[in-house]
């Protein structure tokens, strides 16, 4: 009787532990919803990349604001639940009364699709900037004349992944 006892505890051992599945965790190195990649360049010599100082981003919806200092890359999200996104970038936004602030609004136009990136992670967004529609995917200052952005370029209008330049802004 013994014998059968521990020959069933370790048939469901065995068992157990063959039944087993790893942990569904989100590796950090898989790719989730991307921001759009901004890399800033000299306006007077396009090859060279030029930084903001005393940047900040604000969203036009709320009081949410990202502060980058002395960076010429930034990420730069977008509403997921939405068709467009409008932030006001403002360089030289400090307290130092000497240096004078610019305020520019860019007003982002894209379509969203979700692509399933796996059980643990789920879906992610992907962004198409808008170019088929006659509506731009990208408007600085709806028409106004700009404060310091003096050319923008959308490189990629698929905005999937966080390792390539999506959009060069030239001041």
């Amino acid at each position: 009787m013994k014998r059968i006892m521990c020959g069933l505890a370790l048939t469901l051992v065995v068992l157990l532990t063959l039944n087993c599945e790893r942990d569904d965790v989100c590796a950090g190195s898989t790719p989730t919803t991307p921001r759009v990649v901004i890399e800033f360049f000299n306006y007077t010599n396009n090859s060279q990349p030029r930084n903001v100082t005393n940047f900040t981003i604000k969203s036009a919806d709320n009081d949410s604001i990202i502060r980058f200092t002395n960076v010429n890359k930034i990420f730069v999200p977008l509403k997921t639940f939405e068709t467009s996104t409008t932030y006001t970038f403002t360089i030289n936004d400090d307290d130092v009364p000497q240096t004078p602030t610019f305020a520019d609004t860019v007003t982002f136009t894209y379509a969203t699709r979700d692509i399933y990136v796996s059980r643990a992670c789920g879906y992610k967004t992907v962004f198409d900037l808008s170019q088929e529609t006659g509506i731009p995917g990208l408007v600085v200052n709806n028409g106004a004349g700009g404060n310091w952005l003096e050319t923008v370029i959308i490189d990629n209008h698929t905005i999937e992944f966080e390792d390539e330049t999506h959009i060069r802004i030239y001041f």
